[in-house]
């Protein structure tokens, strides 16, 4: 029966599976023997439901890159945001500010961090709404001095020091509050909107976001004053996809074809709901005729007994029709279009769509 049972849990080629391996060092209170393992091609091809043509090796780093196009939509967005930056914070600032867009890339967050200068550098966490998701910003310290020294109505020619003293850093939240606004000024066609949410410490940042996640991070150049420096957004994957996601999408709609475009018309057309009526044709009647009208007298119409009423769709006349029942309802026997008689517009069913 043991024997039985054993071959019952081996693989397909007789070899017992690498967990067993280690059930049976267990056993022998061999704890140095170490699950066998089998190559992870070789396992899919001795599969019966996958084929050798089927397995293909995955690039991980080729996960969640983006595209030529969606590149060209991010970038398009977010030289936007540089223009307004420019312009507003500048106003802000009373100062000249140019802001010009840098590199667009996905990057994993650990290879990223080890970009990131210990020291030098303004970190923060702003919050990604609606989605509560937090982001990372970082902004070169050179870059504070000078703004600083201009808001408190100097010349912004002073050199960079080290940390900001506390109200420095007040001052330069209410910076950041105006980037953020900005960005999400310009986020709010792709239903997002950015607000600070407090300062980091270099050693914090491992626990923002996953070390293994692709994040995508925007680079900005900022000049004024004669300082320059470098102003980063970070966004998790979560922000990032929804980002691009929204971004295609409007993408793909301003580059749809014309008759991808026509057709889609053409079918939201045919729901549309048209006030239709059936009456005869407009005909004189006496001032002293309308005056002389009782419930129940007959109105004598200036109509031939064969004159036909028309259907009219939307105020415009297009059948000659005869009242008939069907049923319990009212319809009309359709003949003739009214564009064969003179006195009617010149109109069709399709010159209404």
């Amino acid at each position: 029966m043991a024997t039985e049972s054993k071959a019952e849990i081996a693989g397909e080629d007789g070899q017992p599976w690498p967990w067993q391996d280690a059930a049976a060092a267990s056993r022998s209170g061999n704890a140095d023997v170490k699950p066998k393992a089998r190559p992870l091609q070789e396992e899919a091809v001795a599969s019966p439901y996958v084929s050798e043509a089927d397995v293909k090796p995955f690039r991980y780093g080729t996960s969640g890159s983006i595209s030529k196009e969606q590149l060209t939509a991010i970038r398009m967005l977010n030289e936007l945001f540089a223009r307004n930056l420019s312009h507003n914070l500048g106003a802000w600032a009373h100062t000249t500010l140019r802001v010009n867009m840098g590199a667009v890339e996905r990057i994993a967050y650990v290879d990223l961090l080890a970009q990131i200068p210990g020291n030098g550098t303004y970190l923060a966490s702003v919050k990604a709404n609606p989605i509560g998701v937090l982001s990372l910003l970082q902004l070169d310290l050179s870059l504070v001095p000078p703004l600083i020294d201009l808001l408190l109505g100097g010349t912004g020619q002073i050199e960079a020091r080290g940390e900001p003293t506390e109200i420095e850093e007040a001052i330069l939240r209410s910076a950041i509050d105006v980037i953020c606004r900005e960005m999400s000024s310009v986020w709010q066609s792709v239903g997002l909107q950015m607000e600070f949410d407090r300062r980091q410490l270099y050693t914090q940042l491992g626990r923002l976001m996953s070390p293994r996640e692709n994040v995508l991070c925007l680079t900005f150049e900022l000049e004024m004053s004669g300082a320059k420096g470098r102003l980063q957004f970070v966004l998790p994957a979560v922000v990032s996809n929804v980002l691009v996601r929204r971004l295609s999408m409007d993408w793909e709609r301003q580059h749809r074809g014309p008759s991808d475009t026509r057709k889609r018309l053409e079918e939201l057309v045919q729901d549309i709901r048209y006030g239709v009526s059936l009456q005869l044709p407009p005909f004189g009647i006496s001032a002293r005729s309308v005056s002389d009208l009782q419930p129940g007298s007959v109105l004598q119409l200036d109509l031939s007994a064969e004159e036909p009423a028309r259907v009219l769709a939307a105020g415009h006349a297009l059948f000659e029709a005869r009242p008939v029942a069907r049923g319990a309802h009212r319809a009309a026997h359709l003949g003739e279009r009214c564009t064969k008689l003179r006195e009617l517009t010149d109109i069709t069913v399709s010159s209404l769509w």
